[in-house]
């Protein structure tokens, strides 16, 4: 075997090996945006032949109009008409445009579950029952601990928030807050 032709195999059987753990470790949270994409896939070929019908009827209405200009037709003859064939394009546009903002927003989404929560959520029924034990980037909970575990992360995240607002009251009205407290802690000089 030539030496190129050695490096060629290893470099290919590496990305293999590596991209196989990764898209085993990933494939519950993007088969949605697998979804997508293949959905885009697919309008791409539909408004690829969207955009040639476009142009071909285009092409056959100049044509037509140059030839009702020069008297060699008259305007009553039937020509495909390109508002439709406009139309047609521009929802497959709207379609691809749609997908690939939710694409997007899996993207965004899946980056910030990933920095906030290094575990990965199983997507089976099965219940597994208490916390979780396995830590690292393998470890793997269940959907309804992943649900309590997001519950849970809620209701810290509106506490925290309202001891903001609370400490923003303070803040903006302090002789309500401070003086109600001071008055009831004053000792009175005519009991002692």
């Amino acid at each position: 075997m030539h030496p190129q032709s050695v490096q060629q195999s290893v470099a290919q059987s590496v990305p293999q090996s590596v991209s196989q753990s990764q898209s085993q470790s990933q494939m519950a949270s993007n088969e949605t945006r697998f979804d997508h994409i293949a959905k885009v896939r697919s309008l791409v070929w539909s408004l690829k032949e969207s955009l040639a019908n476009l142009m071909k009827i285009t092409a056959a209405n100049i044509n037509h109009n140059s030839q009702i200009d020069c008297g060699l037709k008259t305007n009553e003859d039937k020509v495909a008409r390109f508002d439709k064939a406009l139309e047609e394009f521009f929802a497959l546009c709207n379609q691809i445009e749609s997908l690939l903002k939710t694409i997007n927003e899996c993207a965004v989404q899946h980056k910030d579950s990933q920095k906030y929560l290094q575990f990965n959520v199983s997507t089976l029924k099965t219940e597994v029952s208490g916390t979780v034990e396995a830590t690292g980037p393998d470890a793997t909970i269940s959907y309804s601990q992943y649900i309590s575990t997001i519950k849970s992360q809620i209701h810290f995240a509106k506490s925290v928030q309202e001891a903001l607002i609370d400490g923003a009251k303070r803040i903006t009205c302090p002789e309500n807050t401070v003086t109600a407290p001071a008055i009831n802690a004053m000792p009175t000089s005519g009991t002692s």
